[in-house]
């Protein structure tokens, strides 16, 4: 999936104007002086762009959520001590006080590394327009904007390259602002119905009322103006700039009855093409910025409008039978749901008084370091630990503690790390075993 999945901001400046800017800034433009309101972990509360005049400043636009983003910190803070006196990190981020501060905490006390962040942002993150995270703005002691990059140019020698006057060296990334879609409305225009003997059909056409479309699909390509995003309600299902294979797996999730994620993880599902021309268009091994143009040539703009489909069942096929007709049939492959017997991290419960929920309203938070969960089903957990904190990990979840009710779960570590999650399940007289069991895996082959 983009997977861009799909943000640091360096600002060193001299010569600031006296007044805020709120144009949108690109490389080679100066950055006047500006106020930072809320600023974390830091000497003063807020701070101006002016305090790190002489100075190269990276602006690290970055979420909690965003794991990309969080892997980075302990090398931007390595480096700003590299560096010290000559380089400044400044993370960003829109998120509130108590969420980002909450997450610096967890993070300190798990990696040993005290990382100042701007929160609540807004100002910045206008002056700076991007899309995927996390990306970074450099600016040099003079206060002009030299470079936008995503991570993997954010090292030593790019840095001293930046130092040296040499930006040119640096592999630059265009940041761009992209559309939010209404869920509420088809993605696509409706169709227009047919006036016989108009003299001047194409000013007299209108289009067909939303609330009379009965059935459409439609797909198309790559849209670079829009945010990618796979939706569905009881009357539309669509997909915005998606890969193929991301089609496929919330098909068969919904299909099959599991969670919209469940075969999100590289255990889960596997791409056996031997032909790399054909495997290329399903799926990408690339990240970041290459995997953003790879999606331009292979992500699809996809809308069913299911409404008079009564019964989800029924909403399903059609699913099902567009895919295979848009994709499946013109690409010549078959994708399926295999048993297949693999080794596997098997969750198993010694009690269960201590794991039921005591009730309330259901909600679930978590983060890199965290992981809360009140009145939801323990299929949500698993799921999320499968989907996301351990997606690139060849072994399937299994759950084999027999409960089918909700659970309230709060840990507190790094949940990419399953030894530490074991730790903390402990509490809950849950722990994950290693085994071999038979697991769903969906399956993409040539015919």
């Amino acid at each position: 999936m983009k997977k861009i999945f799909p943000v640091l901001l360096l600002i060193i400046l001299t010569g600031f104007q006296t007044h805020a800017q709120t144009k949108p800034l690109n490389i080679g433009d100066q950055v006047s002086d500006v106020t930072i309101a809320q600023v974390l972990n830091y000497k003063t509360s807020s701070l101006k762009l002016s305090d790190f005049k002489g100075k190269l400043l990276i602006i690290d636009f970055w979420a909690t959520w965003c794991s990309p983003c969080v892997a980075m910190m302990p090398k931007t803070d390595s480096l700003q001590k590299q560096f010290n006196g000559r380089v400044q990190f400044l993370p960003v981020s829109k998120e509130g006080k108590n969420l980002v501060e909450g997450f610096l905490a967890k993070m300190n006390k798990e990696k040993h590394i005290t990382i100042a962040s701007a929160c609540n942002d807004t100002l910045l993150n206008s002056l700076f327009v991007h899309h995927y995270l996390p990306y970074y703005v450099w600016i040099d002691p003079n206060g002009k904007i030299i470079a936008t990059t995503e991570a993997k140019e954010v090292n030593e020698k790019n840095i001293r390259n930046a130092l040296n006057g040499d930006a040119g060296k640096i592999k630059k990334v265009t940041g761009t602002k992209l559309s939010e879609l209404d869920p509420k409305m088809p993605l696509f225009v409706a169709g227009f119905p047919i006036i016989e003997n108009a003299k001047d059909s194409l000013t007299r056409l209108n289009p067909v009322n939303d609330t009379d479309i009965l059935y459409q699909s439609i797909v198309s390509r790559y849209n670079p103006h829009l945010r990618a995003v796979l939706r569905f309600d009881s009357t539309h299902f669509y997909t915005v700039n998606a890969p193929i294979i991301n089609l496929y797996r919330l098909c068969f999730a919904l299909s099959s009855g599991k969670l919209p994620t469940f075969f999100w993880s590289k255990s889960r599902c596997k791409v056996e093409i031997k032909d790399t021309v054909l495997y290329n268009k399903i799926t990408s091994d690339l990240v970041g910025d290459a995997f953003g143009e790879w999606l331009k040539t292979n992500g699809y703009n996809y809308e069913l409008i299911w409404k008079s489909a009564k019964k989800w069942k029924d909403k399903y096929d059609l699913l099902n039978q567009d895919l295979d007709r848009y994709f499946g049939k013109p690409l010549k492959i078959d994708v399926h749901l295999e048993k297949r017997l693999v080794p596997a991290d098997i969750l198993v419960m010694d009690k269960v008084d201590k794991v039921k929920t005591n009730g309330g309203t259901p909600f679930e938070r978590h983060d890199a370091y965290s992981f809360q969960m009140q009145n939801m089903p323990l299929s949500r957990f698993i799921t999320q630990l499968e989907s996301y904190f351990w997606q690139f990990s060849e072994r399937p979840i299994i759950d084999e503690t027999n409960f089918k009710g909700n659970v309230d779960i709060q840990i507190n570590c790094k949940m990419a790390d399953i030894d530490a999650v074991n730790k903390e399940l402990a509490k809950y007289n849950l722990k994950f075993v290693d085994g071999e069991r038979k697991a769903d895996v969906l399956v993409i082959t040539d015919k």
